[in-house]
């Protein structure tokens, strides 16, 4: 069975998966097909979470290459990393705002 690539893929996990084809090369439904063991993976929300999850507990090889593979992007800057509005110096200009202090192992507000 021939599988059809996903067009304009960025996630480098897609070069595992596919989709069935049809007599003229179109995907036949868009039920995504693991590469290696031709199982049908839902990525019915349009995320790659289950792909890489397939990866990782069918295919621990491939998985790791993925790792090494964004690194190396992150490297030559070919890959950003998303903005995390939560990240941790936005929680403590938060808490320096608020005057929260540490007491022990708690947080309060004084």
């Amino acid at each position: 069975m021939e599988l059809v690539s996903k067009p304009n893929a960025k996630a480098a996990v897609w070069e595992h998966f596919g989709f069935k084809r049809n007599d003229h090369g179109e995907p036949l439904n868009m039920e995504t097909v693991c590469r290696i063991c031709r199982k049908t993976v839902s990525t019915k929300t349009s995320n790659t979470t289950n792909m890489h999850m397939h990866l990782k507990h069918n295919h621990p090889m491939q998985f790791s290459q993925l790792g090494k593979k964004r690194h190396r992007q992150l490297q030559r800057g070919r890959l950003r990393l998303p903005d995390r509005p939560h990240s941790l110096g936005h929680l403590v200009a938060k808490q320096n705002t608020n005057r929260t202090v540490q007491n022990g192992a708690h947080w309060q507000t004084v």
